[in-house]
């Protein structure tokens, strides 16, 4: 065996390492906390260890330390209510970010199969069907108690599998199904693609149902499945709408007089007759995640809402009622957090992540001499998993957006204006 065979084997070995970090993000032994960061620890490792052998992106430097500047200049006026973990999180999405970036342009993180991405669903599916039957199954792989593990199965919410709760794993199961999508058109076309695209969505779909019971994940996996119906079968898109919508008013008033104990169909029909019963749940204050946020920015300061303890009750109107909450230094999440956190010094931040999508709108996919402008399908489902809710040191959605930005541009095959 030669130098360059062992380079290779000791690639392949850590790009493995890494990738189990990405998508097994909640597994880990630090308590009290849903994202482990054993990306950040070992991907500090390899790029401390190996830093004179790899080759760095003068640009990709330069937007990562202005990123890192910028929120600094943050911290100085926010310095009253200053904690050490704040400061280090946002400190270490920004370098996560970047250290993304340059273990894939260096083949630390290899190029991704799809059969990849089924083994990691295929863990995900049979841990979360082994807690149906034993709820506290391999529980002890992840920090939020076991306790929570029995609660969620006893109240029909579904099983968590290997992360804190169903709505997480949901969102795990939509962002795996827009991955195998790029994936799958990443390589040869073939005339039948659209229906395998079609066919895997639709099963993810189900098991998102099956599994996760989540009523916020199986909404946000129904976008996904639309918005590829619009793409890629327009017609069929608006027949199934049509269809969707006739069957749902033959059916409401069934489910109206149904009692059950899974919890989004409860959800679904607290729609038509609760609407106070639907805006006391955590499912909604996620679904209002983005308004609230942009509300709570006119009760804090231009350099952002930091750590300030300031907080007070506040509205915002929805299609349900007027909509209460505690305004606080955050929300649910996502990428929009970085707007409250930083007000005007969030918008570097903001602009690399809107430039990223931008250039992933431009992907098109020719099958059979027919343009499909998958692009925008992508930007916009991306734009909703990124913003929307969550944790921004979760390297899942993070992965993803910055693998498919460095790998569309041999998508590109229209010049955009």
């Amino acid at each position: 065996m030669n130098l360059n065979q062992v380079i290779i084997m000791f690639r392949s070995s850590v790009s493995s390492i890494l990738l189990v970090f990405i998508f097994f993000h909640a597994v880990g032994g630090i308590p009290n906390i849903d994202v482990q960061p054993t990306f950040f620890i070992f991907s500090t490792l390899i790029i401390s260890i190996f830093c004179f052998q790899l080759k760095f992106n003068f640009n990709d430097f330069i937007l990562c330390l202005i990123c890192l500047i910028s929120i600094t200049f943050a911290y100085t006026l926010q310095l009253e209510y200053l904690t050490f973990k704040y400061s280090v999180t946002y400190i270490i999405c920004i370098l996560m970010a970047w250290y993304m970036i340059v273990l894939i342009r260096n083949g630390y993180i290899k190029e991704l199969a799809p059969k990849t991405i089924y083994w990691i669903i295929g863990v995900y599916a049979t841990v979360g069907f082994i807690q149906f039957f034993i709820p506290d199954f391999m529980s002890f792989l992840v920090t939020r108690s076991e306790e929570a593990a029995l609660s969620f199965s006893s109240t029909g919410r579904g099983v968590r599998s290997l992360t804190g709760e169903p709505a997480h794993l949901g969102k795990i199961f939509s962002l795996l199904n827009i991955l195998l999508i790029f994936l799958y058109i990443n390589v040869r076309i073939t005339h039948d693609i659209k229906k395998k695209l079609i066919c895997i969505t639709i099963f993810l779909f189900l098991v998102n149902t099956t599994i996760s019971r989540s009523a916020y994940a199986i909404l946000f996996h129904s976008f996904i499945v639309a918005f590829l119906l619009f793409f890629l079968y327009r017609k069929f898109f608006y027949f199934f709408m049509i269809l969707l919508l006739i069957s749902g008013v033959l059916f409401i008033s069934i489910l109206l007089n149904v009692e059950s104990d899974i919890r989004f169909i409860k959800l679904f029909i607290a729609v038509f007759n609760n609407s106070e019963y639907l805006l006391e749940q955590g499912a909604i204050k996620r679904l209002f995640n983005i308004p609230m946020i942009l509300n709570n920015l006119s009760y804090y300061d231009w350099y952002g809402a930091g750590m300030s303890p300031n907080s007070e009750m506040s509205s915002i109107p929805s299609p349900f009622g007027r909509f209460e909450y505690l305004v606080h230094n955050r929300g649910y999440g996502g990428y929009f957090e970085y707007v409250l956190k930083f007000g005007v010094f969030s918008i570097p931040i903001t602009l690399i992540v809107f430039h990223f999508l931008n250039e992933i709108r431009k992907i098109v996919v020719t099958i059979n001499g027919k343009n499909y402008y998958l692009g925008y399908f992508f930007s916009i489902t991306l734009f909703i998993f990124l913003f929307q809710d969550g944790t921004p040191v979760n390297p899942l959605p993070l992965f993803i957006l910055i693998y498919f930005y460095l790998n569309s541009n041999q998508l590109k095959i229209i010049k955009f204006r």
